[in-house]
This record gives C-alpha cells, structure tokens and sequence, in this order.
C-alpha cells in the first residue's frame, strides 16, 4: 500500500495529531467530527516521556511547556497525614500536567479544516481503497481510514466485531479548583483515592472508589456523595477541596479497551479506539500522540509496512496496560499507589 488521500475520523487528540503529522508530510487527508463543537471542559492530565517524544515531533512541546505545570516533588499520603512516600519526577526526565482542554487547543491551532457534524456511515471495498460514505449523502474513496473516534468508536467492530470495552470497576468524581495548590499528589486509603493534579489557575481533583458505577446512587449532590464514601478519610486537604468547590463535579465509570486486531484492510484504530488502556497506567493521551506521531512516519516512507508499525505500537500499549494491572494489584494490596494522569472517564451523554 502506498500512501494517498487518507480519512481521518475523529478529532479528538489522537485525529488532531495525526493531521498535523500527514500535513507536515505533505500526505493528503480529510479530518471529520461527528460533534457540531467541542466541549470546553477536561480534566488534568500527565504529559510523560512517550508524549513528550511525540510532542517534540508534532511541534507541540514549547506550547506544552507554557501551559503546563512541570512535575515537582511528588507526595503520597495516608488519610491520617503519614508520608507513604515522596519522590522527584524530575530524575525520570521532562514531564508536565496539563489540561485537556489546553492540550486540545494547542493541537487544534494546527489544523484549521476540520469538518464538524459529519460521520463515516458505510465502508465498502473499493479499488485499492476504500468507499465511504458519510452522513450527509457524499460519497468519496481513500486509500486509508484512520479511526481515532475514542473509546466508544463507532468504526472498532468494523475489526473486531463484540465486546471490547470493559469496566474497571472503579467510580471517580472529578472537579476543577481555582486558586487551590496543595503540595501532595495523592491521597491513599484502602480502596479510596484522590488524586491532585496542579494546574496553572488552580488544581484538578479526582476522586476515586473500587466501586462500580451502575451500584453507585446518586444523592442528588455529588459534594454529598463525595463526603458519603470518602466519610473515614479524615485527611485535612479533602475537606478543603469540597469547601472550596461547588456542584460542577463531574461523575462517571471509568473503562478501558481491550481489542485484538488494530488493522485490516485498509482500516486502522488509533488513540483510545484501539487501547483504551487502564487510568492506572496513566499512559492515555502519551500513547495517542505517539500512535499519531508513529503513523505519520510510516506513511511518508516508499514502501509502507503497517503490520510492523501496529506490533510496535501494540507492544507499548501492553506495556502501559502492565502498568495498569500492576499498580491496580498494588493498591488492592493495600501497597504505596501512583495513580491516574488521565483517564477515559463516561457517564450518561458527557465523555471525557
């Protein structure tokens, strides 16, 4: 397969990065979103050594580093105040917290020609390509389709037909605190945690309980409800968080995907389409960029060998899924835990 006119759909970051990737290779492509506009909120998120290689390679990485908050020293806690343990991130290299919003931003200055309220509705064979047809009637063929459509693709079971997202049992709630710099990261407590993630205006806080979603009622006031669970977490900064926060907290499962085949025929998955990997890896938005900054490369060389580049990007999804696993293990344990940089968080019609 030689490169030519490529579909990209979805524009979230892993779409965004994989246009601004072909259009600095001189690869011709059409981006759509089947959302009219973007949300405006996100939450926090890590910004590590796989995404700042593939930062640097977008052209990205300085807009990151002015609006992102880099690493300092990072501090877990028990609910009592003792120290679990404390650590530089700076001697594992560059790395910074961002807001997803702000990332999304800086990625979207990139691409100017993104077709908004439009979705791939069919795709048959066509001669060395595809047909797709879209949800305004058009009809038109591509030599490739990169399906960066997130975690709820609509483009996935073209692959891989089934179930392939999965709960992992665990509930966060989530809200944004202006003006609010705590000098932990972490709280910890048997199968609670809260996460803290500094920001330049103020600090993201999630919530998080080994508990599944759907078994969670509502009181009708999330603050409430944080207070409910997090009732035997006497830590002082929880309850300066939900005196300094309103009801804007945002509730949700958080899930993960698990598929086998990321390429056939002429079809990619990328992104969260293709490994919705676990929050606990806190790998999420690094490995989208990098899927993005990866594909670029391999498209813009003479002969293209896209079963090699999938292995590849397969072997570091395992890798953060690992990750995952293992400090999942740990904090059933009842181990230290260094917990979620950004997630993939779904409730009702909102998804981050």
């Amino acid at each position: 397969m030689k490169a030519g006119k490529i579909l990209i759909s979805g524009a979230g970051i892993a779409g965004l990065s994989t246009a601004i990737q072909l259009k600095k290779n001189g690869i011709p492509f059409r981006i759509i979103e089947k959302s009219h506009a973007f949300e405006t909120r996100g939450y926090a998120m890590a910004i590590q050594e796989e995404g700042i290689n593939a930062a640097r390679e977008l052209g990205i990485l300085d807009d990151i580093r002015e609006w992102g908050v880099e690493r300092d020293i990072q501090r877990i806690e028990r609910c009592d105040g003792r120290v679990i343990t404390s650590n530089n991130p700076a001697t594992k290299g560059e790395g910074y917290t961002i807001n997803r919003n702000q990332l999304h931003q800086i990625l979207l200055k990139k691409v100017q020609n993104i077709e908004f309220g439009i979705s791939a509705e069919t795709i048959k064979d066509a001669d060395n390509g595809k047909e797709v047809e879209f949800s305004n009637g058009t009809v038109e063929k591509f030599d490739l389709v990169i399906a960066a459509d997130g975690i709820n693709s609509a483009l996935r079971p073209l692959l891989n037909p089934g179930k392939s997202i999965f709960d992992t049992g665990l509930s966060v709630w989530n809200v944004h605190v202006k003006d609010y710099f705590p000098t932990i990261i972490e709280i910890w407590n048997k199968r609670l945690i809260t996460a803290f993630y500094p920001l330049p205006e103020g600090t993201s806080v999630s919530f998080f309980v080994k508990k599944p979603f759907t078994s969670i009622k509502e009181s009708g006031s999330r603050k409430e409800d944080i207070k409910h669970f997090f009732k035997d977490c006497t830590h002082p900064e929880i309850g300066r968080v939900l005196e300094k926060c309103d009801e804007g907290i945002f509730f949700g499962s958080v899930r993960n995907v698990i598929t086998p085949r990321w390429y056939r025929d002429r079809i990619l998955l990328i992104g969260d389409a293709a490994h919705g990997v676990s929050p606990l890896s806190g790998m999420g938005a690094n490995l989208a960029m990098a899927d993005a900054a990866g594909i670029g490369k391999v498209l813009s060389e003479p002969e293209i060998h896209m079963d090699d580049f999938v292995q590849y990007r397969k072997q570091q999804a395992y890798k953060a899924f690992k990750i995952g696993q293992k400090r999942k293990r740990r904090a059933l344990l009842k181990a230290p835990l260094s917990i979620i940089r950004n997630t993939t968080i779904s409730s009702g019609n909102w998804n981050y």
